[in-house]
């Protein structure tokens, strides 16, 4: 007599033993080309694939570049179903460049994300970023500038849990009378969260840009399906100056208090934002961004308003040429991913200032994912 239980636990044995070693067969690949924390689940019509790839800030671009790497070994039969990371968490689900909200949602619950295991889910890359600022009008000095490069590295601690630290190198310096001298790279400690790709915290303690340091909070309500999002962010910093021999800082006197709403138009991947609130050295105001996403750089125009004057200005973000430039099998060399650079009108009252931080802000990285942008791509 046939014994059906058994012949049907051994062909679900047999299904689940062919679908991991198919998973694993195009996870080693996708791992060689720079893909980090990579987990591929079957079921029976959709494979879902799960990644995060940190040489692109443009996340279009590293779906199409999986789907390159994998169309080489074999073709992936039925639906897949693109999971993108952000730091070990989920950011949204895909449908080729759609966003799919809906699909998915009980199969990325059973996606492996490496909590223990993170030397190997993550490369040990070190970033090459380099820092610009300039000032023009000046009639003796039309044009005053000030160079560096940063070589830093992330490293993943628990999921959404890192530190970021580095060396900077000065290149130039006709700006101001800081010490041309190698010191220690904005440093922090970082905890990224998110909750079905609508909300979205982030929390940083350490160093920044502009000799800042304290800590920073922000919180994003941003449904990847809708063009409205707010947001709100928090900051207690001082002033502090690192020199090779010596540290200098302030009190953490200086209260941050923000809230902003962007709108994605209808006119093609343009954003509208509006950030009020106190800034930086007490200055209460508003400030008014026009984003364009081109897919490869975002350029904005801004203008601002406070009780310390007005200013308006440009400002561009992109990823660096060439991305990877040595890597090995634990270990890359790599130019920064999101390079950004904004230049304002009125560059001596802090009007409606800001901090940048070692990594982008909550706005500028979601933005990158939501679902419209992503579709108008694939057009």
């Amino acid at each position: 007599m046939i014994n059906w239980m058994k012949i049907g636990l051994l062909g679900l044995f047999l299904l689940v033993v062919t679908g991991t070693v198919s998973g694993q067969e195009e996870i080693k690949p996708l791992r060689n080309k720079g893909f980090e924390v990579v987990d591929i689940l079957q079921s029976k019509d959709t494979t879902l694939i799960a990644f995060e790839h940190r040489y692109f800030r443009n996340p279009a671009h590293s779906i199409e570049y999986a789907k390159r790497i994998l169309e080489r070994i074999h073709p992936v039969k039925g639906n897949i179903q693109w999971v993108l990371l952000h730091r070990n968490r989920v950011m949204g689900v895909y449908d080729h460049l759609t966003y799919s909200k809906s699909k998915g949602t009980n199969l990325v619950s059973k996606i492996k994300f490496s909590q223990s295991d993170l030397a190997t889910a993550y490369q040990f890359q070190f970033r090459l970023h380099p820092t610009v600022e300039a000032r023009f009008g000046r009639y003796d000095r039309p044009l005053e500038t000030k160079l560096g490069l940063i070589l830093d590295t992330r490293v993943f601690l628990l999921r959404g849990l890192s530190v970021q630290s580095g060396i900077w190198f000065p290149v130039q310096n006709s700006l101001d009378t800081q010490e041309q001298e190698i010191r220690m790279a904005p440093s922090q400690l970082n905890y990224f969260w998110s909750k079905e790709s609508e909300h979205f915290v982030d929390i940083t303690l350490g160093t920044f840009y502009g000799e800042r340091y304290g800590l920073d909070l922000e919180y994003r309500w941003a449904p990847l399906n809708q063009a409205l999002s707010f947001g709100f962010q928090g900051a207690f910093t001082g002033y502090y100056n690192l020199y090779a021999h010596s540290f200098y800082s302030t009190s953490l006197d200086d209260l941050l208090l923000l809230g902003d709403i962007e709108y994605f138009t209808p006119i093609e991947n343009v954003s509208l934002k509006i950030t009020a609130g106190q800034f930086l050295f007490e200055s209460k105001g508003a400030r008014l961004d026009v984003i364009r996403q081109f897919g490869m750089v975002d350029i904005g125009l801004f203008g601002a308003h406070s009780n310390r004057g007005q200013t308006f200005g440009f400002q561009l973000a992109c990823s660096l040429f060439p991305g990877k430039i040595l890597s090995g099998k634990k270990w890359a060399v790599r130019s920064s991913e999101s390079f950004r650079w904004q230049y304002s009108y009125n560059n001596v009252d802090p009007v409606a200032l800001n901090f940048r931080k070692g990594h982008e802000r909550l706005a500028d990285v979601v933005r990158q994912y939501r679902g419209r942008f992503m579709e108008n791509q694939s057009h």
